[in-house]
């Protein structure tokens, strides 16, 4: 097999000239094969190194340091989550939309939450002439006032296995600098 120790005796006495030596020779075997098992040992911890240096191969407490890495101590392992969960539930969070409404209800999904977002300087959700939500006497979602820029009404729902920590961390990460997302949780 590629990297062990035969392997690397072999790859060794190759390099050698081939008259110098005959085809036995136990004290250079034996100095080879000394050289090949450290060097054995070298090529099997770095491949272990760059197994556990990717998100996408890393495992047990390698992958709880990437998440560190990536987050500090804002991403962390759920109670007795394992390996495959964990991971997928990273990378989702490495490449998480920022700053727009898709990313506040994929922050309530990923908590286990539906969620439903109002913003009262939107004309799209309040209803205004001319756009296709009307003029919003009881036709779109409600009150619209421009005194209130970048915030806006969330109303998340729980499900089946909701996590209000998430909730409120995924939400708070998903807002813009300076934005207020006023919540109301039902369920």
């Amino acid at each position: 097999m590629t990297g062990d120790g035969e392997d690397i005796l072999r790859r060794l006495r190759l390099t050698l000239p081939v008259h110098w030596f005959g085809d036995v020779a136990p004290v250079l075997d034996a100095l080879l094969s000394g050289l090949s098992g450290a060097w054995s040992a070298l090529y099997t911890l770095l491949d272990f190194v760059k197994t556990q240096s990717r998100v996408g191969s890393a495992t047990g407490d390698f992958l709880d340091l990437a998440a560190t890495d990536f987050f500090g101590a804002d991403f962390a392992r759920r109670y007795q989550e394992s390996d495959p969960s964990l991971r997928p539930r990273l990378l989702r969070a490495m490449r998480r939309e920022r700053a727009t409404r898709a990313a506040l209800v994929d922050a309530a999904l990923e908590a286990g939450f539906t969620a439903k977002v109002f913003e009262p300087a939107q004309p799209y959700d309040t209803g205004a002439y001319n756009v296709s939500a009307g003029l919003a006497w009881n036709i779109a979602g409600g009150w619209g006032s421009l005194q209130m820029p970048l915030e806006c009404l969330v109303t998340a729902t729980r499900g089946t296995a909701a996590y209000d920590a998430e909730l409120w961390q995924g939400v708070g990460e998903a807002m813009p600098a300076g934005g207020v997302a006023w919540m109301r949780v039902t369920g």
